[in-house]
């Protein structure tokens, strides 16, 4: 059986976008080849992105940006806010409570209280 291919005409994509949804790499911060190539067009061009978890490219731990990263507008990052997180790289920073009980959270030893107070509310983390 062939292996279907497809190419993305990413250019394409930037001038008939309103925005752009940046859900690449997650928390890898190392970006190969076409993936690295989306990552340079989208922080390349001027349509409004938004980032899920992490901006890709971002090391959300160490706040590390060792190649080309995605600078969005907002970020939308997912059960905890991450160290790596600052404001110069994730544009409006929101918190997306996906659901995991507070109970998980107490026996790993996190003191973690859900800013929305519902199943997948979203709160601003500033």
């Amino acid at each position: 059986m062939e292996k279907a291919t497809h190419t993305i005409r990413f250019a394409t994509l930037q001038s008939t976008s309103a925005k752009v949804s940046d859900a690449l790499i997650g928390y890898e911060n190392a970006a190969p080849g076409q993936v690295a190539e989306l990552i340079a067009s989208t922080a390349s061009c001027r349509t409004p992105a938004l980032a899920l978890d992490v901006p890709s490219g971002v090391d959300a731990t160490s706040v590390q940006t060792p190649g080309v990263f995605v600078s969005p507008r907002w970020t939308l990052t997912l059960a905890l806010p991450k160290t790596g997180l600052l404001p110069r790289l994730t544009g409006e920073l929101y918190l997306g409570d996906i659901g995991i009980p507070d109970q998980v959270y107490r026996l790993i030893g996190i003191g973690y209280v859900s800013p929305s107070g519902t199943f997948m509310g979203l709160a601003q983390k500033r």
